[in-house]
């Protein structure tokens, strides 16, 4: 029944690669709708080799079937989350190099100290339930290193259009479906644990979106945007992965409130203070948020160690961020991303010589 239970839930995680990728697909213009469509679907085979001939083998040691798919799931979805961070800027292949390179120096790291029965944060009894460290606050300060030493897109101070709100609101759905089994799975069986950890994955986001939107509705009157809508979704779900099977709904429900303003003030704060051109948010919702709830757990838990969470997260951010601003460092960030002239034309051109969809009347936008 358990192996059936983690199959079930890795097709769940399974499915939030394709959320990412419709989510990132409708979020940029149209002309780089499609490279991201392409770039999410290829990280699948390129992720999958390296899973398999080392994360795979050295973090966890020998895996059965069940356990293989669900963990190198978990791994194929942090490297989808990396691609929305310089969308629209870097091109097929130098992405792929990337997110493999940030695998072995960022990824691995960091689930063998976690996961793996030798890990020394696990040796902690550091509370991680689903990934909060492994997956969000390492993609999350990652972001913070890619936004802070890339330039920004070259129209970035003006009105971007994306290219479809639909596929934004599709990809949201499968996202948000395939989260049940991101934190369900993470109980290795389907019983009480795995009960809570579903119904959290439901309760938490829904009040992050609820405290979300009456943020916005105070300080951008008349405008709800879907994509930030959807942020407040993910922030909700990231807070309450490390702790999901562990608490009580309405500790999930505090979280999530929580996860609305922490998120929403964060999001404001880059645009505005730091002009961050973060396409998909992914430091606002996965790294600061992951680290929120990471904290904020120990509030809801008896027996979390405050001090102890507090080293593991602030020294898996600091691991995450300084080990991708050495690999950006060691190429140069203009190896990784277009030139301004390719950035104008799109990537979808440029890199796969196609457009997402016949070419409207109006033109590009």
């Amino acid at each position: 029944m358990d192996q059936f239970w983690l199959i079930f839930c890795g097709l769940l995680v399974f499915l939030m690669i394709f959320g990412l990728g419709l989510m990132g697909s409708g979020v940029v213009r149209f002309k780089n709708s499609l490279s991201q469509l392409i770039q999410t679907l290829l990280i699948i085979p390129h992720g999958l080799l390296l899973f398999s001939l080392v994360i795979g083998p050295v973090v966890y040691g020998g895996l059965g079937p069940a356990d293989f798919f669900y963990q190198c799931s978990f791994f194929l979805i942090a490297q989808a989350i990396l691609v929305g961070v310089w969308a629209e800027r870097m091109s097929l292949k130098k992405m792929l190099l990337f997110v493999n390179l940030w695998g072995l120096v960022v990824y691995l790291p960091v689930a063998y100290a976690v996961w793996s029965s030798e890990g020394f944060i696990l040796k902690m009894k550091v509370v991680d339930f689903a990934g909060g460290l492994v997956i969000h606050v390492t993609t999350g300060f990652s972001a913070l290193a890619m936004t802070y030493l890339a330039r920004r897109r070259v129209d970035y101070f003006k009105l971007i259009k994306h290219h479809s709100n639909p596929q934004i609101f599709c990809g949201l759905i499968f996202l948000w479906l395939g989260w049940f089994g991101f934190n369900g799975g993470s109980a290795q069986g389907f019983d009480n644990q795995a009960l809570s950890a579903l119904l959290n994955t439901f309760i938490t986001p829904a009040f992050s979106l609820l405290i979300w939107f009456w943020i916005d509705l105070i300080h951008t009157p008349h405008r709800s945007s879907l994509l930030h809508l959807s942020m407040a979704v993910v922030a909700g779900l990231v807070m309450v992965t490390p702790s999901a099977g562990l608490i009580s709904t309405q500790s999930a429900a505090i979280l999530g409130v929580l996860a609305g303003v922490f998120t929403n003030y964060s999001v404001r704060f880059m645009h505005k203070v730091f002009n961050q051109d973060d396409v998909m948010e992914v430091f606002s919702t996965h790294g600061l948020t992951g680290l929120c709830g990471t904290l904020f757990l120990c509030f809801f838990l008896p027996g979390a160690q405050a001090s102890t969470q507090l080293i593991a997260g602030v020294g898996v951010a600091a691991y995450s961020f300084l080990m991708t601003f050495a690999v950006i460092k060691i190429f140069g960030v203009d190896f990784f991303l277009v030139k301004a002239e390719k950035e104008e034309s799109g990537l979808d051109i440029g890199d796969h010589g196609e457009y997402v969809q016949n070419i409207p009347k109006g033109g590009l936008s």
